[in-house]
């Protein structure tokens, strides 16, 4: 209101606003800019995921047993009679085949490469929780992720070996004397390959492995059926002992052919030890582990409910960001090549026999660690 006059001007309308409808500055008032929303939002996203992936993650790995895998056992040495100790003046042919081992050796270093990872699966033949014992089944799993191939390599349980700080025995002694440990210390001395980690299975975890993916097809001989129904006879009565007897089993096979074996049966055709010789029973092994391995690569899905079967069965010195690394690569490793080889390979090994009784494999280690390297080590 104008004090002379008496009249009363109006507000200009930019001086109108009150603090109603004023933007109040300060923390209260400001409002975000889209992006920011948007960014905070996608955060918020990207930690729930990761921190549910963990949780999963933490799940199936909790129920691994970790185990550094050395398991001493020195009374098993010292009361081996076939074990030829360090320093031991061994005479006849075993005398010069120790000779010659160690001329080999002498020529190589131990290979490695980051773009390879030595897996070892030791397939243990006791029904108990007793894991210090002889390695019954020795198959190295090696991933090339630059030839983007896998190989499994069966190593005979009878090859003779120098076992690191012990002796001469045959491999399979090596998991008695010091567990997994040992016996990748004495792969690596042998054959000349970087093998630190490992997984130990007991052989009756086949049953519910093979179940899982549904059976696995296998061609059946006829020599091979007595003994398959003879296993399966005798694994039905230690794990369920309603189990009817063979014949007449449920499990039994009566005649040759192709079959869609479960997991007893299949099992019962791993064990197979009188059908051939040895060699061919580590085959029958690898033929099992390849038609899990192609039924899991033709089904992901059913990946993790294998994962949930095998883990709680497995041994292992693999770490939790090890195995996380790995579970990350498993897609690609599913369009892996998949190739068998053994150790060692034809026309290789000769038989000896040691003063002791023992009927063992005495192996050319200079072709041997050769052929390793030109397939797990290709090119490099």
């Amino acid at each position: 209101m104008n004090k002379d006059t008496g009249k009363r001007y109006a507000t200009p309308a930019k001086n109108r606003e009150t603090s109603k409808n004023r933007p109040v500055k300060g923390k209260k008032g400001r409002k975000r800019h889209p992006v920011i929303r948007f960014l905070t939002s996608l955060c918020i996203c990207v930690i729930v995921v990761v921190v549910g992936i963990f949780c999963v993650y933490s799940y199936y790995y909790g129920m691994l047993n970790y185990n550094d895998g050395n398991w001493l056992n020195p009374s098993a040495a010292e009361n081996d009679p076939d074990l030829i100790k360090d320093g031991a003046n061994v005479s006849g042919e075993l005398g010069e085949l120790i000779d010659k081992m160690g001329a080999d050796l002498a020529k190589y270093d131990i290979l490695s490469s980051s773009d390879v990872t030595n897996i070892l699966l030791i397939g243990v033949d006791d029904r108990s929780d007793e894991m210090t014992q002889r390695s019954d089944s020795m198959i190295l799993v090696s991933i090339n992720n630059k030839t983007q191939k896998i190989y499994m390599t069966s190593f005979m349980r009878d090859t003779w070996v120098y076992i690191p700080g012990y002796g001469y025995q045959r491999l399979n002694v090596a998991n008695l004397y010091g567990g997994p440990q040992l016996l990748m210390e004495t792969l690596e001395y042998n054959f000349k390959i970087h093998v630190e980690k490992y997984a130990m299975v007991n052989f009756m975890s086949f049953i519910d492995i093979v179940n899982e993916v549904g059976g696995v097809e296998i061609e059946v001989t006829d020599e091979e059926i007595q003994y398959i129904n003879e296993y399966i006879y005798t694994y039905s009565n230690e794990v369920d002992d309603t189990f009817v007897s063979v014949p007449g089993g449920v499990d039994e096979i009566t005649e040759a052919g192709t079959y869609n074996l479960n997991g007893m049966q299949a099992l019962a055709y791993c064990r197979i030890r009188y059908v051939g010789d040895d060699f061919e029973r580590t085959n029958r092994q690898r033929k099992v582990m390849t038609a899990v391995f192609e039924k899991a690569k033709g089904n992901p899905a059913s990946i993790p409910g294998l994962v949930e079967v095998i883990f709680p069965m497995v041994t292992t010195n693999i770490s939790s960001m090890e195995m996380l690394g790995m579970c990350a690569n498993a897609p690609s490793y599913l369009s892996y090549e998949l190739i068998n080889q053994r150790v060692p390979a034809d026309g290789t090994w000769y038989n000896y026999t040691t003063d002791g009784g023992a009927d063992v494999l005495g192996v050319d280690l200079d072709a041997n660690i050769t052929l390793l390297r030109d397939t797990i080590y290709a090119e490099y």
